[in-house]
């Protein structure tokens, strides 16, 4: 069952978070972004991959177990560094692999296979230029050929009937960063507690604006650079208490991280990303 929870019964008035920089940078798109938001969050829900689709009736709930989404997860993680995509196009590539396999079977031998496309495909909506298959082929070291690649991008594409440009984690963390005034560090470190709760199959129950939020919230707490505050909730649409839940479950999970989760331990170690995967996780 999908966790949708919103506001309190409590009336908290919208805010206002553009800063007069984003007002002045095209990019920002500061006078629909309210809108934008809004339609993200109403059609988040409907490209969600179902929440049972590894335990229950779905297609692979007999070929592939929960170790091996989140070690092929890594994998993305690890690649997606490498080839230095945006951060948006990871969110997306998981979505993406986990929409896939709720919906075809794969045998196990292809799941690189399926990790290394759906970043692809990723790539071709968020960036600039997507990596070259030739390249995927190599960081995949030769486990399918360039062919298999284009193939199976068509059967990804046919079997999401093409609706790729879809809400994901990213969006909502950006707006719930903004909303809680986190610093360069702290904001570093809520990346961290998203892409690590992208590992762990339970929290796919939750909405991605519910784990946008989580993340932040936790972040701030860990950081102890900021709480949860009335503008918080009215940007995001979640108290503090509604989000309890999701936020112990990715809390629980920083605690004793899988050892299937490295790349994204190792990407976040080292001044130059806050030292964010050594902050001690908080207790709740």
């Amino acid at each position: 069952m999908l966790t949708r929870a919103l506001l309190d019964d409590v009336e908290i008035p919208e805010v206002d978070i553009e800063s007069n920089r984003d007002r002045r940078d095209p990019a920002q798109v500061s006078t629909y972004i309210g809108d934008i938001m809004g339609y993200f969050k109403n059609t988040e829900a409907k490209y969600m991959p179902p929440s049972n689709y590894l335990n229950g009736s779905g297609p692979n709930g007999r070929i592939i177990s929960m170790t091996m989404r989140t070690t092929v997860i890594n994998w993305i993680v690890n690649v997606h560094k490498k080839f230095k995509l945006k951060q948006e196009t990871l969110f997306l590539a998981i979505n993406v692999v986990d929409r896939f396999l709720a919906t075809c079977p794969v045998s196990k031998d292809k799941l690189t296979l399926v990790a290394a496309t759906s970043l692809l495909v990723a790539s071709k909506f968020e960036d600039q230029w997507a990596p070259l298959v030739r390249d995927l082929v190599y960081v995949g070291s030769s486990s399918f050929t360039a062919a298999e690649v284009r193939g199976m991008e068509n059967t990804i594409l046919n079997a999401l009937k093409f609706e790729i440009s879809v809400p994901t984690v990213f969006p909502f963390l950006v707006r719930s960063t903004k909303a809680a005034k986190l610093d360069a560090n702290s904001t570093k470190l809520a990346s961290y507690i998203a892409e690590v709760a992208l590992h762990n199959y339970s929290i796919i129950k939750y909405t991605p604006s519910m784990i946008a939020a989580s993340s932040v919230a936790l972040a701030g707490r860990m950081s102890k650079r900021g709480s949860w505050t009335s503008t918080c909730a009215s940007v995001t649409g979640f108290t503090e208490a509604a989000m309890a839940p999701c936020m112990l479950e990715i809390n629980d999970m920083l605690k004793a991280l899988p050892a299937e989760v490295k790349a994204v331990r190792n990407k976040y170690t080292g001044s130059a990303m806050g030292n964010a995967s050594t902050l001690r996780p908080v207790e709740l």
